[in-house]
């Protein structure tokens, strides 16, 4: 017998396909990030593209999401950074530049969101690295010079942090 409502299906335990979606797009979004430091590109990769889609899809159903917006942004970058070391560097560029977009986007709404700046920050960073890779040096220092704005912001903003001040003095030497 099929449950009536979404309240009913919640208090029977269960999940909505939205929510099963959700629960997909963050376990999707988890591997594209551990695959990457023990060198599975491919399932990274693959991991990062289906997390976009899965992201993609729950947009489309909440727009203004905070959360799936933040996710979509971070897998936008975390698949950058994957290409950019499978060695494609214009697909890689190409998703950077999206994370780029909608993490500006997130903090044109919240200004304070100092995890969606240093998100944004490791976005930069990420793009100078394949500018440096595509030997364009002067597209690299404006990109780092972004990263490093951004988190000499966030280090104004809470000099206690000890985080920011670390990621700082990383990019700066």
């Amino acid at each position: 017998e099929a449950l009536a409502t979404r309240e009913e299906a919640y208090q029977a335990g269960v999940p909505s396909p939205s929510a099963a979606r959700a629960a997909l797009a963050e376990t999707t979004a988890r591997l594209c990030t551990t695959l990457i430091p023990i060198g599975d590109l491919p399932g990274a990769i693959a991991n990062c593209r289906r997390n976009l889609s899965l992201t993609e899809e729950l947009l489309r159903e909440r727009p203004d999401d905070h959360v799936i917006l933040v996710m979509h942004a971070v897998n936008a970058t975390g698949l950058g950074n994957a290409l950019r070391l499978n060695r494609q560097p214009d697909d890689a560029a190409a998703s950077l530049e999206e994370a780029i977009r909608r993490h500006a986007a997130l903090l044109a709404k919240n200004p304070l969101d100092a995890e969606v700046r240093r998100r944004l920050a490791v976005s930069h960073a990420y793009l100078a690295n394949v500018y440096i890779d595509r030997k364009q040096p002067e597209q690299a220092s404006e990109a780092f010079g972004r990263a490093i704005a951004e988190l000499e912001a966030l280090a104004k903003a809470d000099p206690a942090n000890a985080r920011m001040r670390t990621e700082l003095s990383y990019m700066l030497n």
